[in-house]
């Protein structure tokens, strides 16, 4: 009953903050493909690379975390950001990133979760199509969503603090992802 109550609190905070303009979405900064008979217009002197959009973040590159296998059981696996390090664990199935909720840039988070996919892939419910770092970034950042707006001394924000990347979280919102408690 206190986890209903605390996801019903949860959501009521999102609702009023998204309601009060606090909070705004911003889509991802990926490039639109054009219409096959749609040109797209270059201003003279730049090439297409340079009006390209560019990635907000720390990160340019999957291997700019430094991926590394910490233990010799291939479980444990650290990874570098903003001068930090941080800890991942895989097991068949599932990556779990412990204190995801430090790392907020939507840009960087992709990147991290395909140098994790890069080392180990995870797959969706199916079992047969495997998960994006595009999804994967997603899940992370409705983690994060929870974690921002629980309250400091609830289980929620503990349990929202790490994230688990596995087939189940695939396209959930944070509603989805902590309403069943």
């Amino acid at each position: 009953m206190r986890g209903l109550m605390c996801a019903w609190a949860l959501a009521c905070a999102l609702t009023g903050c998204l309601l009060a303009g606090c909070h705004t979405h911003n889509p991802p900064t990926t490039p639109k493909t054009p219409a096959p008979n749609q040109t797209i217009e270059v201003p003279a002197g730049e090439s297409p690379e340079m009006t390209a959009p560019k990635p907000t973040g720390l990160l340019a590159d999957p291997e700019d975390i430094d991926l590394t296998m910490a233990d010799e059981y291939g479980g444990l696996y650290t990874f570098w950001y903003d001068d930090e390090v941080f800890s991942a664990y895989y097991e068949p199935g599932c990556w779990k990133v412990y204190d995801s909720y430090r790392i907020t840039n939507p840009d960087d988070i992709t990147i991290i979760c395909q140098a994790l996919l890069d080392e180990h892939e995870v797959l969706r419910v199916d079992g047969k199509s495997p998960r994006t770092a595009k999804d994967m970034a997603y899940e992370w950042q409705q983690h994060n969503l929870a974690y921002h707006y629980a309250p400091a001394d609830s289980s929620l924000r503990e349990r929202a603090a790490s994230v688990d990347l596995d087939s189940g979280g695939a396209d959930k919102d944070w509603s989805e992802l902590f309403g069943e408690e």
